[in-house]
């Protein structure tokens, strides 16, 4: 493949790639149209905000700020009952908002909200809370997750977002029992979170996500996917991704033999043995990828 506009700098890490050839949908929510805005409708084009700028890049933006005793309530105290995911950064809880007065929500009667607590002394800190939340108020792509609002009181750092049904991929992916994702459904999904970073690789001041991996990647009740926590993301160069390299940052795993065994699993196999090799210019561009991977549906 010819190369154009910039090289994958890491386009799926070893465990994605691993998962996705190795082998009743909840209802959608009803979600309520919020007269707020919240993600400025953005070109992929606009120049990203310097990190010198990003305080007062994030004031300017139309974003809800979301006050603690409303996130609390929304998410009932932050009960364990709705504790849907946790990490190094800290826990993610469903909690619900009427956004048309920005106050907590019944159950199932507001907009379904996933709201992310800084972990005090967590590995993910207030840098990189600030650059997850300067970059969410610039993006706005399908496969990029969205930001409804944010609440920054005291030492409370917190990071709300649309709430994704299917959870994410990784947990679908390592589901026992129930329906499986078929193969046609994996390679939508590839689909999409390959057009999310191409999104992010092609912008005027690119983005490197720096760790995709299927925890990350979040389907909603259609199982498209978003492209997920973006506190160790960084910008790249402006003219060209081709000579950058960054590492990646999931476990690393492998590809079993055994799993490859039609001519559309060892074409994305090696796509993605491809996106992985170690020249920088020998990898495809993420358009590429799209491209190669809408011929395998």
């Amino acid at each position: 493949m010819r190369r154009r506009e910039g090289s994958v700098v890491t386009a799926f890490s070893p465990p994605v790639a691993n998962r996705f050839i190795q082998s009743p949908r909840p209802p959608p929510d009803k979600y309520v149209r919020s007269s707020v805005s919240t993600v400025p409708n953005e070109s992929p084009h606009q120049p990203l905000p310097s990190v010198n700028n990003r305080e007062q890049q994030i004031h300017e933006v139309q974003l809800s700020i979301i006050p603690y005793s409303v996130v609390k309530a929304a998410t009932h105290k932050f009960s364990s009952k709705n504790l849907i995911g946790q990490g190094g950064f800290g826990d993610v809880y469903k909690g619900w908002i009427d956004c048309y007065n920005m106050t907590a929500a019944k159950p199932d009667m507001g907009l379904a909200v996933a709201v992310k607590k800084l972990r005090k002394g967590g590995a993910q800190g207030h840098e990189e809370w600030l650059m997850e939340l300067t970059l969410l108020t610039q993006l706005n792509h399908p496969n990029v997750v969205k930001l409804i609002g944010y609440c920054l009181e005291g030492n409370e750092r917190i990071l709300v977002y649309e709430y994704m049904p299917r959870g994410s991929l990784e947990a679908c992916l390592m589901k026992e029992g129930g329906p499986g994702l078929s193969w046609s459904r994996r390679i939508r999904i590839a689909i999409g979170a390959a057009k999310g970073l191409a999104y992010l690789h092609k912008a005027r001041k690119p983005v490197i996500h720096r760790d995709l991996k299927a925890s990350n990647i979040l389907l909603d009740s259609e199982d498209n996917p978003k492209l997920s926590d973006f506190g160790l993301a960084k910008y790249g160069p402006e003219d060209d991704l081709s000579h950058v390299s960054t590492r990646i940052l999931g476990t690393r795993g492998y590809f079993a033999p055994e799993y490859i065994i039609t001519e559309s699993a060892s074409k994305f196999a090696g796509l993605i043995l491809e996106c992985l090799n170690q020249d920088p210019k020998s990898r495809p561009t993420m358009t590429e990828v799209v491209a190669v991977l809408e011929k395998l549906k």
